[in-house]
């Protein structure tokens, strides 16, 4: 960047590019917003916000534990109702089955019955 004085100084038309510095825009860059433009380097944080950030952080914590405890105790529980539903339908399976072949060995004896009266086979 040349200095202003210079460069009204010369002696030609036409100016070179970039000589002046360029203007200033009224919002700052998003390098003024993320730190310090010149370095580089981000903005320290204030004592306070980084005390926020940690408390924050160690509620989320916490929060985060609690549902890996709760959701453990539900699965334990899941698994409890499904081994006692699974018990609870083998033995009304067992139940049901043998009602199906008592009721098959009724509906035998009472075609047999209904031959024997007719005359059938």
């Amino acid at each position: 960047v040349l200095p202003k004085k210079l460069v009204e100084a010369l002696p030609f038309a036409s100016k070179p590019k970039g000589a002046t510095a360029p203007k200033s825009s009224k919002r700052p860059g998003y390098l003024a917003s993320r730190g310090d433009a010149r370095t580089g380097l981000a903005h320290p944080e204030a004592p306070e916000a980084r005390a926020a950030k940690k408390l924050v952080h160690q509620l989320n914590a916490l929060r985060n534990d609690k549902k890996r405890t709760r959701d453990a105790t539900r699965d334990v529980a899941k698994q409890a109702r499904a081994a006692k539903l699974a018990k609870i339908d083998a033995s009304k399976a067992k139940s049901s089955k043998a009602k199906a072949k008592a009721e098959y060995k009724r509906q035998g004896k009472d075609s047999a019955k209904q031959r024997a009266k007719f005359g059938g086979d």
